[in-house]
């Protein structure tokens, strides 16, 4: 694209704003907007927004100080009216990682303004207690929010077998402290395990299984998507909802890639977008393909399909009536109103139907998230942050990978190891991702930047190949044929997918 290579010719490193370079980015805004709309119009995309991403300004920038710069300019504009602008305003600019950069730069920018204000807040109580008793029974309080205050972690104790409750407890003593690193420790059981990077990820995988298995409820599974959406009638209380919000945005912040499978409209809502039909079509297609034939129908609605403004819901295995208008079950659909229908359908399933669950779990996510930082990122940049990229280079796996216990790059068994897997099917070299990491996406910027480790596992024998997932560690036997080690290594894949498939019905 000329206008990119335009703007890459005037980026500078430690770069900030500068009146050229910001007209630059003005004309590129034109063409971005012209391709959203056109990419919205067509059944194909006209241009992948992906392609604005200018790497120049992204490595280059200068953020920390743009940062303040662009702060400064909202607060003045909300004040003044004015309309001086940032590179910041040009968010469709930069890449994922560079916005997650932002996004960090905020919160210790909020962060500081909460510290110094609880100082502020401390002082003037202080100042109020007289009396010797009343400022001994604060005491142990103060202590303890000095002590959170300096630890540059948030720290989570938790037992294995109360994850939940033990992490909704703890996150909610330690509220002010989610915008931190994250760290695990495991306590109970004779358990004192400090995380060093592989704890975090263990915990991560086991409350996003525990949370999301359908059999929990607070989620359900729909067959025809493969994706989860709120369940309206979970009895599960808003905490609890909010706490999956927290952990979305704590893996963000940690840089974590959660198995997780909401549809778009999930982080769509997160962002405040409006809602269409087509966000249904991505949830349940054969609904939302029925509803369109609904508004395309020639013929007389009224007495073809005989709908109401009544529609049904599921509600513990049973059917209950749900009224889109008052007194809606006396209202037929017809042509002149069926488009008010689907609207109002659409909106019952997407929105209202889910209000409380949605809101508990947006709040939680806002927590961690919040700010004006978070105005940066499209819905589906939000996706890739917390799910990974869907685009892998297996070359770049074997480009990242290292080696121990006496395995080197070089050695019979790891040339033919990687003969097997670039030999895969994608599927099953998802499958093995999947296998060795936990996840079969790559991080945002690729598998050439994942830590992966190969390490002999004994000699050749018919043992399976084992993986440590949370420490991306392949522990493989030295196999002596290839045959053997494709047969082994799929047959362990095969088994490891089984015990991870949920039991799951579609609704």
């Amino acid at each position: 694209m000329v206008f990119q290579t335009y703007l890459s010719g005037l980026v500078s490193p430690g770069q900030c704003s500068k009146p050229h370079l910001l007209q630059a980015c003005k004309t590129l805004s034109i063409l971005y907007v012209t391709c959203r709309q056109l990419n919205k119009r067509r059944k194909e995309e006209f241009l992948a927004i992906s392609e604005f991403y200018n790497e120049d300004l992204s490595l280059k920038m200068d953020f920390k100080k743009e940062y303040e710069n662009w702060r400064t300019l909202n607060e003045t504009k909300r004040s003044r009216s004015i309309q001086k602008l940032s590179l910041l305003d040009y968010p469709f600019l930069l890449d994922p990682i560079s916005k997650v950069r932002v996004l960090k730069i905020d919160a210790v920018s909020q962060m500081r303004v909460e510290y110094q204000n609880a100082i502020v807040h401390q002082a003037r109580v202080q100042q109020a207690q007289r009396l010797r008793e009343e400022v001994q029974s604060k005491a142990d309080e103060l202590e303890d929010a000095v002590k959170s205050a300096m630890c540059p972690f948030l720290v989570l104790e938790v037992r294995r077998d109360h994850l939940i409750e033990d992490t909704l407890n703890q996150i909610y003593l330690k509220e002010f402290d989610l915008k931190k690193p994250l760290k695990i420790k495991y306590v109970g059981g004779g358990e004192q395990g400090l995380d060093m990077g592989g704890l975090q990820k263990e915990f991560f995988h086991m409350i996003v299984e525990a949370v999301f298995d359908p059999g929990y409820g607070m989620f359900t599974y729909i067959e025809e998507t493969h994706c989860v959406w709120l369940n309206s009638s979970s009895l599960e209380s808003e905490k609890e909802f909010e706490l999956v919000g927290i952990l979305l945005g704590l893996a963000i912040y940690n840089g974590i890639i959660l198995d997780v499978h909401f549809p778009l409209v999930i982080y769509k809502k997160l962002q405040g977008e409006k809602l269409d039909q087509q966000d249904l079509m991505n949830i349940q297609p054969s609904l939302a393909k029925s509803l369109r034939q609904l508004l395309e129908f020639e013929g007389d609605v009224e007495d073809t399909f005989c709908y109401t403004f009544q529609v049904s819901s599921s509600e513990f295995g049973n059917l209950q009536s749900v009224e889109l208008l008052p007194n809606g079950e006396n209202i037929f659909v017809t042509n002149s109103n069926r488009e008010q229908f689907v609207s109002l359908y659409v909106n019952h399933l997407l929105v209202k139907s889910v209000e409380r669950q949605f809101q508990a779990f947006s709040r939680g996510f806002h927590k961690v998230c919040g700010g004006a930082a978070l105005t940066l990122f499209r819905p589906d940049e939000l996706e890739l942050l917390i799910c990974g990229c869907p685009v892998i280079d297996f070359y770049e796996l074997e480009v990242a990978a290292s080696y121990e216990e006496g395995y080197n790059c070089n050695h019979p068994t790891v040339t033919i190891l990687w003969k097997v897997v670039n030999e895969m099917t994608l599927e099953q070299k998802k499958a093995f991702l999947m296998f060795v990491t936990g996840s079969d996406r790559a991080p945002l910027k690729g598998l050439v930047n994942l830590t992966f480790i190969v390490q002999r596992h004994g000699e050749d024998s018919d043992r399976l190949p084992a993986a440590l997932t949370c420490f991306n560690r392949l522990l493989l036997p030295e196999y002596n044929t290839r045959e053997k080690l494709k047969e082994r290594l799929i047959v362990a894949i095969e088994i490891a997918k089984a015990l991870v498939s949920p039991n799951v019905h579609g609704v």
